[in-house]
C-alpha cells in the first residue's frame, strides 16, 4: 500500500487509502524511526506494548551458568 504526500493549507499530510476502514475521529501517535514513519492508535497504545512484549517471551531468555570461582591473592 502506497500513498502520497501533498500540501493541506501550512501543513503536509499522506491521504490513507478507504479500505483501512478508519473512522474520522482516530487520533495517532506518530514516531518517525530512521526514514520509517510509524502511526499508532492514541487509544491502543498500551495494548500494542504489552502484546509486543509478548511476542519475545521465551525467545529472550537464556540459561544462567554458576558464577566461577576464584582466587584471589591477598
Amino acid at each position: 500500500m502506497t500513498a502520497k504526500v501533498f500540501q493541506s493549507g501550512n501543513s503536509l499530510a499522506i491521504r490513507l487509502p478507504k479500505s483501512l476502514n478508519l473512522s474520522k475521529d482516530c487520533a495517532f501517535e506518530i514516531a518517525k524511526i530512521n526514514e520509517s514513519i510509524v502511526l499508532t492508535p492514541s487509544d491502543k497504545k498500551w495494548e500494542n506494548l504489552f502484546s509486543a512484549v509478548e511476542s519475545f517471551q521465551g525467545k529472550l531468555e537464556r540459561t544462567q551458568e554458576s558464577a566461577q570461582e576464584r582466587e584471589w591473592q591477598k
